[in-house]
């Protein structure tokens, strides 16, 4: 399952015609993670999957602002774990968030 079918379910989601605005939001999740130090990582690390779900969820939570708000917390909780403890020797040279 790729990432924009994870987000889709993870937000109730069925149809796919909300999945070019979904991949801009999706992007800058990765753009905002790789800023915040977390280096390019395969996407079937859970704690990514996890992180970029709750930037999704936050964006799309917008008429909640206490819930976006809770997602945005633990998106930064994520990242900010994932800053912490990558290994640069484990990361290949491609990248991984295509």
């Amino acid at each position: 399952m790729n990432i924009i079918e994870r987000v889709r379910k993870s937000l109730n989601i069925t149809s796919a015609a909300f999945d070019d605005e979904l991949r801009d939001v999706v992007e800058a999740a990765r753009r905002d993670m790789e800023m915040s130090g977390v280096p390019r990582r395969d996407e079937a690390n859970a704690d990514v999957i996890q992180a970029i779900k709750c930037f999704v969820k936050a964006d799309q939570s917008w008429e909640e602002p206490n819930i976006a708000a809770r997602q945005m917390e633990s998106y930064n909780a994520i990242v900010n774990k994932l800053s912490l403890t990558h290994d640069d020797r484990n990361n290949d040279e491609r990248g991984c968030y295509s």
